[in-house]
């Protein structure tokens, strides 16, 4: 038996959420050709960096996190048994298997081997009815997380992070090719990027201290990572630099003086230097973007004209 088809999840859980949305009146912000906005929920940052936002199952509304890194999303297994939500085995669609598929594996060899259907699956007006949604480990989710978001729901709208603001918008993936950045005249940068089919991860390029990276936007992770002997390649760092610092957990840390968006500057991003032994991301990423350097950005997050829109998190 196969772990995952990544594919055929991806599109399945997409695809329950697709045909049962049906969102309250959209806001028009602005005259003919503006943008459509569906939703706009409060966004907290919990404890350790990650933002969650208010998602309503079955009318009970519990912390679910924005991960932009993820495939997909569940709720934890600890809540669907006290909501008394019926197990079924790992994942039907349409009443059929699809495929064999008995588990998905996580990193750690965690597994997902149940789903749930919820009645209703609601953020803020954006409903969607009779959803089928993965059960994860409880381990899996922080303490003040109930389950997670993730990309192949978020694929189908344009995501608006305002972490200045703590604001999530969800706007229609149809806009005009002009006028995306609504919050600003301020300078800002648009990012095209890679968006894997399989995945929904997203990669752009950036520079850190001049030099380039192919980056993986992820709101599911704390930290910025990349591996210390890619970077020590690149910035020619000999082995006893004493710039180069380690930390308690193994990891490493640069003094590093900028990260660039296109125009849009972070100045002294902290990016982790890993040991070669781990992974940093997916789809072929050298950088792993986490809360740590992406909440001092506002990011408009356009997953069909596959572009990025970014300014300074404080510009408005």
């Amino acid at each position: 038996m196969g772990s995952l088809d990544l594919r055929l999840v991806a599109l399945a859980i997409a695809l329950s959420f697709i045909s049962y949305v049906l969102p309250a009146k959209g806001q028009s912000n602005g005259p003919a050709c503006s943008l459509l906005r569906y939703a706009s929920v409060d966004m907290r940052t919990e404890p350790e960096g990650r933002v969650t936002v208010p998602l309503a199952v079955n009318g009970r509304t519990m912390p679910f996190m924005i991960d932009t890194g993820g495939w997909f999303g569940g709720i934890s297994s600890a809540v669907a048994t006290a909501m008394h939500l019926p197990p079924r085995p790992f994942m039907t669609l349409t009443g059929g298997y699809v495929g064999h598929l008995d588990y998905v594996s996580f990193y750690g060899g965690q597994k997902m081997t149940q789903e749930v259907e919820a009645d209703s699956y609601a953020l803020g007006p954006l409903v969607a009815k009779n959803v089928e949604i993965p059960v994860m480990p409880t381990t899996m989710l922080a303490d003040n997380v109930d389950g997670i978001i993730g990309g192949n729901v978020l694929a189908n709208y344009d995501i608006d992070l305002d972490f200045y603001n703590e604001r999530l918008n969800v706007f229609s993936a149809k806009h005009c090719p002009t006028g995306v950045v609504y919050w600003t005249h301020d300078t800002f940068a648009r990012i095209p990027f890679h968006l894997d089919k399989e995945t929904w991860q997203i990669t752009i390029p950036v520079t850190l201290d001049g030099q380039s990276f192919r980056a993986l936007l992820d709101t599911g992770s704390a930290t910025s990572t990349t591996t210390l002997d890619h970077a020590r390649r690149l910035f020619g760092w000999a082995d006893n630099d004493y710039r180069v610092k380690q930390l308690r957990n193994g990891s490493y840390r640069f003094p590093f003086s900028e990260m660039s968006f296109g125009n849009v500057i972070v100045n002294n991003p902290e990016i982790e230097l890993i040991p070669r032994k781990y992974v940093v991301g997916g789809a072929g990423a050298e950088v792993l973007l986490g809360m740590d350097v992406l909440r001092q950005l506002h990011l408009y997050i356009a997953y069909n004209e596959q572009a990025l829109y970014a300014t300074a998190a404080e510009a408005h």
